[in-house]
């Protein structure tokens, strides 16, 4: 009768098709099952019932169980920001700020020839939002963004152009300040690094290190000088600063230069092992060179260096990750180096440039090259391969035939351009720069798991006495689950009609820009969507990212939480009063209860021993 194709599944996953097929054998005896055959990517609709069934592979036949068409979601691309660019990469690099939670989103920056663009789950922008409060003007909060009075004046008068701001009247009526985010950062950006520990962003450009904390941008001329940075990596508390001129350290506010003993200064590229606590170095013209840190202020740094004698496929590394199981690689023209702990092997792209490589949550490689990018699943990534080596005698281990994943997208099957510059997974999504602007691979998995709850709601909430097939209650059920998530994905929940407005409100300020040349005025705005400028303002709050109560600011680590304010007195005295009334009016033995255990901290089994009174 066919076969059960799971290209994109797991245990877990089978066991639930499985379970839904005998769990809606009551309610559909009826129906027919249907079997699919469909190539790559198809979507099939209209099956009788409304339903959709997607194949990543060829030949994969799926069972659809009364006309579900229930069968593993599409995996989704998306060119999320076009801008094209054959010769030289729009966007030089990218980092993500991972926001925790199934149902949140995460934030992206990508580094272009001019400064850094954010994504903040569902737009990219030019600019930074500030609120304005009390009596502050566009001055004051360009001085905090930019974070010096130098250039303050030039600062201030681009910000009013950029707000369209012409006098006094007009910044009167300025609410939420946009900042453009090449105010500070002008220049290429050659490195990017989202801080998770601190939440700060840091920006390498070739005029030197830059950092941007949520409210303010600090120039590290001072403490670094102004050397091209090529590459930025995090160990807990320090930063790795790759230069064209040497490796530093950055830690607690100290700069140290690292690695004057290799050959070569100019550093390609870096990678942190937590599983080994070595850091690895591209020094291009030398090798790969290999660094455990000193422990402790009488320690020495130990060093060696790999090259082609060790078998390095070239010295001019361009990219360096560590997996998931510590092994490293390293991206050339023409292919890869893979260091699996023993030794370094080749794996060669014929004809072809390896620009980035990147690690996501499953342990897969995700390579960028001119031909498209590949994912790589190695076998001592998966379960089955680990148990496998370490089953294998310790000499045998290394020698066996490996069963590796690979995937390879490209313009034919996803991609809309085969030249990709850089990758970056984050969790289900994984984002690239390629010649046609920034793209997204959107992995089925977690829509996979709001159909399979859609697909218990209708279990339970299916009554067959009405005369209907489940498949024709089931499928809106499915449907509207996917549906509520996509609408309604975000930190807080807003009504779907602001949600509409907001989204309504930025297409109309992107085409008005397009239009008139500039920013447009939030009057424009109004007058394009038919709103007020009050109505503008609520939805774009609404639409807003949350702020984090624990996010650091400033180099003194004071977080929001450090300074809010209590409640009031006022507020505490009316609770006070309203609390001692209403126990005076419960009964004397209630009152002694509650006295002893909430204002005296006595527990139940305190109470007993003392046999003064018992909780019931």
């Amino acid at each position: 009768m066919g076969r059960i194709a799971f290209p994109i599944g797991d245990t877990l996953r089978k066991t639930l098709l499985f379970a839904s097929l005998f769990s809606v054998a009551a309610f559909a005896a009826n129906s027919a099952i249907i079997t699919l055959e469909m190539p790559v990517g198809a979507r099939q609709l209209g099956m009788g019932e409304t339903g959709v069934a997607v194949a990543d592979d060829a030949a994969a036949l799926y069972y659809n169980p009364a006309g579900l068409a229930f069968g593993p979601l599409a995996n989704e691309w998306e060119l999320s920001l076009e801008q094209k660019s054959e010769k030289t990469p729009a966007f030089t690099t990218l980092a993500v700020k991972n926001r925790a939670g199934f149902f949140e989103k995460s934030e992206i920056w990508a580094g272009t020839n001019s400064g850094i663009r954010h994504y903040d789950g569902e737009h990219w922008s030019d600019y930074h939002v500030v609120t304005l409060e009390g009596q502050q003007k566009i001055r004051d909060v360009v001085r905090v963004f930019a974070g010096t009075e130098a250039g303050l004046d030039e600062y201030t008068r681009k910000v009013k152009q950029f707000n369209d701001v012409q006098n006094d009247v007009d910044e009167s009526y300025v609410r939420d300040v946009m900042i453009p985010w090449n105010l500070v950062v002008s220049d290429t950006v050659t490195a990017l690094l989202y801080e998770v520990r601190t939440e700060k962003l840091w920006v390498g450009t070739p005029k030197g290190l830059f950092r941007f904390d949520g409210k303010t941008w600090k120039n590290y001329s001072a403490e670094l000088g102004t050397p091209r940075i090529t590459a930025l990596e995090n160990q807990g508390a320090t930063l790795w600063i790759g230069t064209d001129n040497g490796l530093f350290s950055y830690r607690n506010g100290v700069v140290e230069q690292k690695g004057k003993v290799l050959p070569s200064q100019k550093i390609n590229a870096l990678a942190w092992s937590d599983f080994k606590g070595e850091l690895y170095v591209s020094a291009d013209g030398a090798g790969i060179a290999r660094l455990i840190p000193k422990k402790g202020s009488s320690g020495k740094d130990r060093w060696s260096l790999f090259n082609e004698e060790d078998g390095l496929m070239d010295l001019h590394a361009t990219a360096l990750i560590v997996d998931s199981s510590g092994h490293v690689w390293a991206a050339h023209n023409g292919g890869l180096s893979h260091f699996n702990l023993r030794k370094w092997e080749q794996v060669k792209f014929e004809s072809n440039i390896v620009h980035d490589l990147a690690v996501d949550d499953d342990g897969a490689i995700w390579i960028a090259t001119d031909k498209g990018v590949w994912r790589h699943l190695p076998d001592y990534a998966t379960a089955s391969g680990r148990k496998a080596e370490l089953e294998r005698k310790p000499e045998d281990r290394g020698n066996q035939q490996s069963e590796d994943e690979w995937e390879h997208f490209h313009s034919g099957n996803g991609l809309s351009s085969n030249r990709v510059w850089a990758v970056l997974p984050q969790a289900n999504d994984v984002w690239f720069s390629t010649s046609a602007g920034i793209e997204r691979y959107k992995d089925a998995d977690d829509l996979y798991q709001l159909g399979c709850l859609g697909f218990l709601k209708a279990i339970e909430g299916f009554d067959e006495r009405f005369g209907t097939q489940f498949s024709t209650y089931a499928v809106p059920k499915i449907a509207g689950e996917i549906r509520r998530f996509l609408r309604d994905d975000g930190a807080i929940k807003v009504s779907r009609g602001l949600k509409e407005r907001a989204q309504q409100i930025h297409a109309a300020r992107r085409r008005l820009e397009q239009t008139l040349g500039r920013e447009p005025a939030l009057s424009e705005i109004a007058a394009e969507c038919g709103v007020s400028v009050e109505e503008i303002a609520e939805a774009e709050t609404a639409a807003a990212p949350a702020e984090s109560l624990q996010r650091e600011s400033g180099d003194e680590g004071f977080t929001l939480e450090h300074v809010l304010g209590d409640y009031g007195q006022e507020d505490r005295v009316l609770e006070s009063v309203a609390l001692r009334t209403a126990i005076e009016r419960l009964p004397e033995k209630e009152q002694q209860v509650i006295n002893l255990r909430f204002f005296h901290g006595l527990t139940q089994s305190v109470h007993q021993k003392n046999r003064d009174i018992r909780l019931l």
